[in-house]
């Protein structure tokens, strides 16, 4: 059994019956991003504007004010910021001035603003803007780490979380912390099927898109699959996102009868007020991330999983699957199967969750691990996917609250379906 603590704490932690637990490093939970400046007034009146608009985060001084700092890349205030062979000088402009936009609605605006003025540069901002303010979860009893190791002490035969024993620590963890991770999911011939499955469609897959068209945000490539071809679901022949691709998978009928039943017999039930309104599933999406061999380091040569300065290690950056300010898009759960046989911690590609607010706080990160299925609000916990070191498959699947349509089915356990069904029997009693 392995699991993923954060991946940003130096102390090293092991488990009794866990030789293969990761080390954590300790401290602030991410590098210090360093400012140089050139010691100038103008430098030391750009420095006291970001301390006064609470802008520096963990951000340390290179030199007292007044004193020129080393290394001027040509600009008054420059950020040293973790990046690709090294740390990467980033020349601090207005924009270092204005509040974080990570974790608003305009965020995207933002970044494709800063697109069309700094160039490539941009992913310095960025970096600047994430590596100050991420925060490593808390740790302890009651906390998600915690109920993780119950889950996985549990997850010991097939079927094990079936089980109301089962079913209540899943749901305690989903409503305390907005996402629950089951191991061991499928049974095991089911799972190395699906994964087997995922890499000889790989050649299918085309280029992740986002609907607000920045997709400079994710570097996967995906394809639409079910039981029968998504294209052909008498909507005109369309697939779920224009540009995409689609494809009958008849062997994906035993594993969403399995993702159904975990979704409709053990947590609707117990979330009533937000899971009785689903009343479909959306079409499964295989992605493929594909492997690089780059590394984030910091300015003491320590490698870390994370935006960089640069496009070249991609992942998927943080954003929500509904984000409801922008108009409710009817995703109500997510779950995502991953497709990793022999994943080691090296391999990277875990998946970062994020409280709503603050924005980088970390509620937990998780390696893609085979037969892994991690489920959560929709619309409650932001995420992203690190770079990975290897091609990093995985299958998801949005549970909705609205009507069949080109990017949807309906099932029969539907949370929605089978209360109207019920409501409908007491009435005819």
């Amino acid at each position: 059994e392995r699991w993923i603590l954060p991946a940003f704490v130096s102390q090293a932690v092991r488990w009794k019956s866990r030789p293969s637990c990761v080390a954590l490093r300790a401290g602030l939970g991410s590098p210090a991003v360093q400012l140089g400046h050139d010691g100038s007034e103008a430098a030391a009146t750009f420095l006291q504007q970001l301390e006064q608009r609470q802008l520096l985060g963990n951000a340390q001084l290179l030199s007292p004010k007044g004193v020129p700092s080393q290394g001027n890349p040509g600009a008054a205030v420059w950020a040293v910021v973790p990046g690709l062979g090294g740390t990467t000088s980033v020349p601090l402009g207005d924009w270092a001035l204005y509040a974080p936009a990570i974790g608003t609605s305009g965020e995207w605006d933002f970044w494709d603003h800063l697109q069309g003025t700094l160039g490539n540069r941009w992913w310095g901002a960025y970096a600047w803007e994430y590596w100050r303010f991420l925060r490593a979860p808390p740790l302890g009893e009651g906390t998600a780490s915690a109920k993780i190791r119950k889950l996985q002490d549990a997850a010991k035969s097939e079927g094990w979380w079936k089980s109301p024993d089962s079913g209540a620590k899943l749901a305690s963890m989903l409503k305390d912390h907005g996402f629950v991770v089951l191991d061991n999911f499928l049974p095991e011939g089911m799972a190395k099927q699906l994964a087997d499955t995922a890499r000889t469609a790989q050649e299918q897959m085309s280029s992740g898109v986002l609907s607000t068209g920045a997709n400079w945000a994710r570097g996967d490539s995906v394809l639409w699959v079910n039981t029968h071809d998504p294209a052909s679901s008498g909507f005109g022949n369309m697939v779920p996102q224009e540009g995409q691709s689609s494809a009958s998978i008849p062997e994906l009928s035993d594993v969403l009868a399995n993702i159904d039943a975990l979704v409709a017999d053990v947590l609707a039930p117990q979330f009533p007020d937000r899971m009785q309104c689903i009343r479909t599933r959306s079409h499964a999406m295989f992605t493929c991330y594909p492997g690089t061999e780059t590394q984030v380091l910091d300015a003491a040569g320590q490698a870390w999983a994370g935006p960089c300065a640069s496009s070249s290690a991609k992942g998927y950056l943080r954003h929500l699957d509904n984000e409801r300010l922008k108009g409710h898009c009817g995703r109500i759960l997510t779950t995502i199967l991953y497709l990793n046989p022999e994943w080691r911690d090296a391999d990277g590609g875990s998946i970062r969750l994020f409280e709503v607010d603050p924005p980088l706080q970390v509620r937990g990160e998780l390696l893609p691990l085979g037969n892994r299925l991690l489920a959560f609000w929709a619309d409650q916990v932001p995420h992203e996917v690190l770079p990975p070191r290897k091609d990093r498959f995985a299958c998801t699947f949005w549970y909705l609250d609205r009507d069949v349509d080109p990017s949807s089915v309906g099932f029969e356990k539907a949370p929605a379906t089978q209360a109207a069904a019920a409501a409908g029997s007491v009435f005819l009693d």
